[in-house]
């Protein structure tokens, strides 16, 4: 202890001896006032320099990490009359690989509006056909793809020091969804399964915290909820809409500009 006082005591005295040399190219002999203007005129600039930094307009993060969707845990038999026959859909894997980029402009400091493009892969829900008098043969698979365009409304909150923020948004997703069966027994089957592609509008949420490295780029985290459409993991072969409810994690690397 009497050590770390002594390196303290030295310390300062080399900082009062060393201060007066800092500003030594200054005209006349530097008065106590002269001194604090001095430290404040220091100060003044390094915060308008972190304010620049802050009126950076726009931003580009990228994101990548998983997906969680909330399939049906149970499988689901669903008849088709005009063959006589069930395709049964077993239950599918819930996660999948996400990435996503997104675009904003921050015209404001605790406010900005972005638009960005998501990805949650392809899941595969594996098909059972199931004839009338009940015998049971694997037939392919039904493949499910999402992806999707958000349109953030984000809301900028500073935390402890000048490089946090926590950023809370919410906004409409256009999703874009595919659902294309690779069928063995019944492919050809007038009835049989056929691809098709859906887009419906659902909303999200979305929580990151990100902190900034410099004056440009950030690192991040976030955790974004996507609201589904049910559970009937058939809806799309016969008229109707299905999405899952997707809770994606992701990191993110930021550049502002």
């Amino acid at each position: 202890m009497d050590k770390i006082m002594r390196c303290c005591g030295l310390f300062f005295t080399g900082v009062f001896f060393l201060v007066p040399f800092s500003f030594a190219g200054q005209a006349g002999e530097m008065t106590s006032d002269d001194f604090v203007s001095a430290v404040f005129s220091q100060a003044n600039i390094t915060d308008t320099q972190q304010s620049q930094s802050k009126a950076k307009w726009f931003y580009v993060n990228v994101y990548g990490g998983g997906s969680y969707q909330s399939f049906p845990n149970t499988a689901q038999s669903k008849y088709q009359s005009s063959g006589d026959y069930y395709d049964i859909f077993q239950p599918a894997s819930h996660w999948n690989f996400y990435y996503a980029a997104k675009l904003g402009i921050r015209p404001f400091e605790y406010l900005s509006f972005g638009l960005g493009y998501w990805n949650a892969g392809t899941s595969s829900s594996n098909l059972i056909y199931q004839a009338e008098n009940g015998d049971k043969f694997k037939n392919g698979q039904s493949q499910m793809s999402f992806s999707g365009i958000n349109f953030y409304t984000t809301a900028h909150i500073p935390l402890w020091g000048k490089r946090h923020e926590l950023q809370l948004s919410v906004g409409p997703s256009i999703i874009l969804s595919s659902f294309d069966p690779e069928l063995t027994v019944t492919k050809g089957f007038a009835q049989a399964l056929k691809k098709t592609n859906k887009t419906n509008i659902r909303p999200f949420i979305a929580a990151e915290y990100q902190y900034m490295l410099g004056d440009a780029f950030s690192i991040g985290a976030q955790v974004q909820y996507i609201l589904g459409t049910g559970s009937d993991i058939s809806a799309p072969y016969n008229g109707g809409s299905y999405i899952p409810s997707m809770l994606n994690l992701s990191v993110s690397l930021g550049y502002q500009f």
